[in-house]
């Protein structure tokens, strides 16, 4: 957790915008168990359950955005470890509303590359997107 702690310290100090919260965007409001890597190797997730668990806040990306008054969200980069389908699935409204650029991982799990994109049309037809190097892209020209 050091290194987590020296790379926020680095990005407020080259950004005066970041903010860091405690909480996980997945598709839900309340809290879950996430379960921790100490070994640095499998990645901590709500997926893999592997390595020491630990309950935390979640919220939606539509939730966050509503209670912090956000005025657009531009960019979605995710790769949370299986968990990007909640996570999109949490973001339907933003999507809808301000359509912003997306790069997604998609290796995670078996199924990515097809959940994702429909969830991604879902929310939003007018999308284009594009599988490249284990992610997805997507915005709309």
């Amino acid at each position: 957790m050091r290194e987590l702690a020296d790379a926020v310290g680095l990005l407020k100090e080259v950004y005066d915008n970041v903010i860091v919260e405690n909480v996980a965007l997945t598709d839900m409001i309340g809290k879950e168990c996430f379960y921790l890597d100490y070994d640095g190797f499998s990645g901590s997730s709500f997926e893999k359950k592997l390595g020491k668990a630990e309950e935390i806040e979640t919220i939606t990306l539509d939730e966050y955005v509503i209670k912090n008054g956000l005025e657009r969200v531009d960019f979605i980069k995710a790769d949370i470890e299986g968990s990007e389908r909640r996570m999109l699935k949490g973001a339907v409204e933003v999507m809808k509303r301000w359509a912003p650029k997306l790069s997604i991982c998609t290796y995670h799990l078996h199924d990515d590359k097809e959940v994702l994109e429909q969830i991604v049309r879902e929310a939003n037809p007018r999308y284009k997107i594009v599988h490249k190097w284990k992610k997805m892209y997507a915005w709309i020209e």
